[in-house]
């Protein structure tokens, strides 16, 4: 059994916000790192372990926006005509979007950095190259999840008419360990420095790596009542270990010099990432936050897809500006100047009705 209206609905802007929340953190630490020192974290806070943990924890942003589309998106019945509405009132924008931010951010790495060309610009411009600013690889990634989201939507519709979940689960774990755990231990292997590499079959085939689509299938299941059933205690027991882990593991990651560039695929990224899904979920069910602390989230969640958007240039020129601060000040500097500038943009901005609808997919 699924949550309530009311309570799906708080709970999802909750964790959009701590979504966000996480992408500005990830990006305000590695520009204050580079301020200070470098990749040297001790130089940062004086304390290697302390900034790894709060790296490991910052990289929990965009699973939790994938989780997010998962729940909203994938349970609802994808008839031909409810396919185009949403290809017209979900893709189309995204995709408009996406071409105004890249024509713009294209420009504005030219005149501040340069070296971005003509066919740079082209190729991303077609999805079959980078975009200029980095942060914008997952919008380009989620137009190409959007459109595979009605044939989900109907396999796991079919899944659920014929029972076959058991035989789901089953998959869904082979495919965890073929894409997670087998990566993840070549990876720690390699920072031993040990050459033996772990390859599942799956890679061996050229078969192309569906860890998006595997945390958008967590967050329907979730939707779908996975883990609604589970003690509270237990839940909240499971996020915290899960969170533990990925503490421990970006510090030892950077104690071995790895700087903690994990991806996605990473077993305690995504171990932590779907517990504190699970978790918010799980806790909101049948609950409503007082609006005194609902409005707040809220608000922040409606700017999120333009506050992502916005604030990596912010943050990028926060890296070389010279502020007189230091250490874990200096982090929180750039962050906070970087959520103030990109939340009152979005705001005023989306005042103008096309703005919000074709800019910042406001709804």
């Amino acid at each position: 059994m699924a949550a309530n209206e009311t309570s799906r609905v708080q709970s999802i802007d909750v964790l959009r916000t701590l979504a966000l929340l996480c992408v500005l953190s990830i990006h305000s630490l590695r520009a204050a790192i580079a301020q200070v020192n470098g990749q040297d974290l001790s130089g940062l806070t004086g304390n290697q372990i302390a900034a790894s943990c709060a790296i490991g924890l910052s990289t929990l942003g965009v699973p939790l926006f994938l989780m997010i589309s998962g729940y909203l998106l994938l349970d609802r019945d994808y008839t031909k005509e409810r396919t185009l509405t949403f290809f017209k009132r979900n893709l189309l924008p995204l995709v408009v979007s996406y071409e105004i931010f890249d024509l713009a951010l294209a420009i504005v790495q030219y005149i501040g950095a340069g070296g971005v060309t003509v066919a740079d610009y082209v190729k991303s411009a077609l999805f079959i190259g980078p975009a200029p600013m980095g942060h914008l690889w997952y919008m380009q990634a989620i137009v190409g999840a959007y459109l595979l989201v009605p044939l989900l939507a109907l396999l796991l519709h079919a899944v659920r008419e014929r029972g076959l979940e058991p035989y789901a689960h089953a998959i869904l774990a082979c495919l965890f360990v073929c894409y997670s755990v087998l990566p993840s231990v070549n990876q720690i292997m390699a920072l031993q420095g040990n050459a033996f590499q772990v390859v599942s079959a799956l890679d061996m085939f050229g078969i192309t790596e569906p860890r998006f689509l595997l945390y958008m299938v967590f967050g329907y299941m979730v939707r779908q009542g996975f883990g609604m059933r589970t003690a509270p205690v237990a839940v909240y027991a499971g996020m915290v270990a899960a969170l533990a882990v990925l503490c421990v593991s970006a510090a030892w990651s950077n104690l071995h010099a790895d700087g903690f560039q994990s991806g996605l695929a990473f077993t305690p990224v995504v171990l932590g990432g779907c517990m504190l899904f699970l978790a918010v979920v799980r806790a909101l069910r049948g609950r409503r936050i007082p609006n005194a602390l609902y409005r707040p989230a809220r608000s922040v969640a409606v700017c999120s897809y333009g506050m992502y958007v916005l604030h990596y240039p912010i943050v990028l020129f926060m890296k070389y500006a010279p502020l007189p601060v230091h250490g874990w000040a200096l982090y929180a500097c750039i962050m906070a100047v970087a959520f103030i500038i990109s939340y009152a943009v979005v705001w005023l901005t989306s005042r103008y009705p096309l703005a919000a609808k074709w800019l910042f997919l406001m709804k």
